[in-house]
């Protein structure tokens, strides 16, 4: 059953680069949705992120919309267009930079690792578009990002896909453990309220279904993540990742 309606907390970094964080960042203790750290909506236009390091998490970025540009310390520089997917082991450390080559929008993923990764080290990958298997339903489509059958196997096993459905068709997504739908377009409706682009529904659950939600009379696109807790206490400093004994 759905059990959150809420919506990120909107900063502005630059000119041209627009952040909304969902999730508040976790501090000495067990991720409110475990082992779901962070999920940022950006948009950047002109203005992206130079060379950085991060260190202790996994992370998925999302191109939406526009082009942007990945370099990292292996020397690797490739261009993701709209449908394309960044993958980060961060490790124990790993340098990187994120640039916009137009006006882009990406969602930013992070995620807690098990501890016994933490000594690993750090690399990335690119997925495009095609490697993604796209499933028709009776209400709409979904895309597999990561997950047991996706192209993308995360550490921490959780799941990740993008959901489209149409106009006032109902769904009932799966979960076990937690479960984050961050809506991209449109509305959806459930017995505990409604949200529409912007906000996100989250549900906590040892069930296998999180319950019945209905899309807006325009249809509605939506992120959806869910995975097993790690159950790990973290410290999140800025973009490294520590674990707390």
């Amino acid at each position: 059953m759905w059990t959150n309606i809420g919506c990120g907390e909107r900063v502005d970094l630059d000119e041209g680069l627009r952040l909304s964080r969902l999730l508040p960042a976790s501090d000495g203790g067990v991720p409110p949705l475990d082992p779901l750290l962070l999920v940022d909506d950006i948009q950047m236009n002109g203005y992206g992120f130079p060379s950085h390091v991060h260190s202790g998490f996994e992370k998925l970025t999302l191109t939406l919309e526009g082009r942007v540009r990945h370099t990292d310390e292996t020397g690797r520089d490739e261009i993701l267009s709209a449908g394309d997917v960044h993958y980060l082991f961060a490790g124990t450390g790993f340098v990187h930079a994120e640039l916009p080559v137009s006006q882009c929008r990406i969602i930013q993923i992070w995620f807690n690792t098990p501890a016994y990764t933490q000594g690993d080290r750090g690399f990335a990958k690119t997925y495009r578009r095609q490697a993604c298997a796209t499933h028709k339903k009776d209400w709409g489509s979904l895309m597999e990002v990561a997950g047991p059958s996706a192209p993308i196997q995360l550490v921490c096993a959780a799941s990740v896909s993008i959901w489209e459905m149409k106009p006032r068709a109902i769904a009932e997504p799966g979960c076990q453990g937690m479960g984050l739908a961050y809506l991209l377009q449109g509305e959806v409706s459930t017995p505990q309220g409604m949200a529409s682009s912007g906000q996100c529904l989250t549900v906590g659950s040892t069930h296998s279904r999180s319950g019945k939600i209905q899309a807006g009379d325009e249809g509605c696109v939506f992120l959806w993540v869910t995975g097993q807790p790690l159950k790990e206490p973290v410290s999140m400093l800025g973009g490294h990742v520590i674990k707390v004994i």
